[in-house]
């Protein structure tokens, strides 16, 4: 079974009581050393959200089934690496009590790496809106559908977990690209040598 820490939502053991083993942040271990998470208990594997939520006072994207998020699915090759299966997070406004709803959009995709010239780089792209008409989660009766996002401009997010991965595989990269002993991987993407 699937147990993430309540924390940094990447998974981990369980001791006595479900509670989470001590582990370390998924990134930047140096910095922030031991996860708060450790000794708290564990969140039972990955969240389904509802198709569209409100905001609502009081209740966090855990309780609403956001987060933890299925793991994404890392691939590396060279000096880039891409994970897939990623959970993004889009905002809209119900059209008819102006009430700010989500959605998720599940099956996207990260991309991080550094270019030829050593530049770092960041791709993306949200999975697709599923087909839906359901009515508004503020109460007032008004209609969403796909076309409600689809005609906002805001910017999917992917999910805290999703990021943390991200981070971790940013310094993954770092320490091959940039380490002590990363001459001839420097030298592969000056195109020198």
């Amino acid at each position: 079974m699937d147990v993430r820490c309540r924390r940094c939502y990447m998974p981990t053991g369980v001791g006595a009581n479900r509670v989470a083993e001590v582990h370390d942040f998924p990134y930047a271990v140096e910095q922030y050393g031991q996860c708060p998470g450790s000794g708290l208990p564990a969140l039972p594997g990955a969240g389904y959200p509802p198709l569209v939520w409100g905001a609502q006072a009081g209740r966090s994207w855990v309780e609403v089934g956001v987060l933890p998020s299925p793991m994404p699915e890392v691939a590396r090759e060279g000096s880039t690496v891409t994970l897939t299966g990623v959970r993004f997070v889009q905002s809209a406004d119900c059209e008819r009590c102006r009430c700010v709803v989500y959605t998720v959009r599940s099956g996207g995709w990260l991309r991080i790496g550094f270019d030829q010239q050593g530049k770092a780089f960041e791709q993306w792209q949200a999975g697709p809106l599923a087909d839906f008409r359901v009515l508004c989660p503020g109460g007032c009766g008004g209609e969403l559908s796909r076309f409600t996002w689809e005609r906002c401009a805001r910017t999917p997010v992917p999910v805290a977990d999703a990021e943390s991965v991200k981070c971790r595989e940013w310094e993954r990269l770092r320490a091959v690209v940039f380490g002590p002993s990363a001459a001839p991987a420097r030298q592969a993407l000056a195109g020198v040598g």
